[in-house]
């Protein structure tokens, strides 16, 4: 039988805070659990430093910044404006996702149609 390197309470605390799962904070997970927060967070220390790969934890909107970044190439200002937040926001997020070594894709410009392509166009389909 392999030896578990997490306890099932540090495991808990992971699965309760982390994006991939639940992503609830640190007060609901602490509800859940029956504990205090500063236990919550305790545990989800001593799980990182046993298992640093499990980094990094982000918060809901955090990884909502990043999906809309990664997945939907949206710019700062439509995040702001889909939000309801402002761009100061916005980059201050962006920021923190980078200090935690989030890769955020660069922004590809967008390809749109021009008239003088017409007659560019050597087969129609």
């Amino acid at each position: 039988m392999e030896e578990r390197i997490l306890t099932n309470h540090e495991e808990l605390a992971y699965r309760y805070c982390h994006q991939d799962f639940k992503g609830l904070t640190t007060a609901k997970a602490a509800e859940k659990m029956g504990v205090t927060q500063r236990r919550v967070q305790q545990l989800l220390r001593s799980a990182v430093q046993k298992c640093p790969q499990l980094l990094p934890i982000l918060t809901k909107r955090q990884t909502e910044i990043r999906l809309l970044i990664n997945d939907d190439g949206f710019t700062s200002e439509q995040i702001a404006q889909l939000l309801n937040i402002s761009i100061h926001t916005v980059g201050s997020t962006v920021s923190v996702l980078k200090t935690k070594g989030i890769y955020l894709e660069k922004r590809k410009p967008t390809l749109s149609y021009q008239k003088w392509m017409d007659n560019q166009i050597t087969e129609k389909f």
